[in-house]
């Protein structure tokens, strides 16, 4: 995958404004996906992504249960993020050009 920095971090905005907009297992899912590929890639967040990802996953945990925030969020670590992104681009209508 090219840019997987950049990949994690549009997943982990996604996710944060899915959760905003009530969409909380969907958010949970991206969370998973970007995760994994950060995992993957050796990439750590730095401090101001790690904070906003932490917010976001405050909301999303305190919206859904424990097992369905596990759920979600393992769903979304064993997806391909190319997957993950091309569901992002049907929900908000983008097209890749």
């Amino acid at each position: 995958m090219d840019a997987p920095r950049d990949t994690a971090g549009a997943l982990e905005g996604v996710a944060g404004a899915l959760s905003l907009a009530g969409h909380h297992a969907r958010a949970a899912r991206l969370l998973g996906t970007a995760a994994a590929l950060r995992r993957s890639s050796g990439l750590a967040a730095g401090p101001a992504e790690r904070e906003d990802v932490d917010r976001a996953t405050a909301r999303i945990r305190a919206a859904l249960r424990e097992t369905e925030f596990t759920a979600a969020y393992d769903e979304g670590g064993s997806a391909a993020p190319a997957d993950c992104l091309e569901a992002v681009r049907r929900l908000t209508g983008t097209v890749r050009t």
